[in-house]
């Protein structure tokens, strides 16, 4: 085993915690809930920073988004590759920087709209959060920030990426 078990047991409690808060943030921008055993739709809360999902009607859409998103995937990686070739450090870590926000922003948003009212203040809140954990995450290199902020991203990830999924796209 590559680790012992001391840390095998934290890295399995970590995916774990993410598991659970990735269910928790889908489940609350999603547009299905189940009210008292019923299937319903319902207006769910609008992503911050004027994100949206991309909508998907029928199956050939599917199939669509799923080329777009590997084209994008083959442009990002490529400008990865170029900005590493550049020695364009400062490119790739503004790059991640933004997206660790957006990620970040879409977590503590769907916590911080339970308790204010107004979707701009909300946004503006998990922006204020995000920003300095962002930051230290990056360009200060904290191993507990670095950690913390792992087990947020991915559930701000899903969110948008959940509602497209389909056995093609997946």
């Amino acid at each position: 085993m590559k680790h012992n078990l001391k840390i095998t047991a934290i890295l399995l409690a970590m995916f774990l915690v993410t598991q659970f808060l990735g269910l928790y943030i889908v489940n609350h921008y999603s547009p299905v809930k189940v009210v008292e055993g019923q299937v319903q739709n319902v207006s769910a809360p609008q992503l911050p920073f004027g994100l949206e999902t991309p909508e998907v009607k029928k199956e050939s859409d599917y199939r669509n988004f799923f080329y777009t998103i590997l084209i994008a995937l083959v442009i990002a990686v490529s400008l990865l590759f170029v900005f590493t070739k550049l020695k364009l450090k400062f490119v790739l870590k503004a790059w991640f920087f933004v997206v660790i926000i957006i990620a970040l922003g879409i977590f503590f948003n769907s916590i911080v709209s339970n308790f204010t009212g107004s979707r701009a203040i909300s946004s503006l809140v998990s922006l204020s959060i995000a920003l300095p954990l962002a930051y230290f995450k990056i360009f200060k290199k904290n191993i507990l920030v670095h950690n913390f902020t792992e087990l947020l991203i991915y559930p701000g990830i899903a969110v948008i990426f959940v509602p497209i999924k389909k056995y093609f796209s997946a």
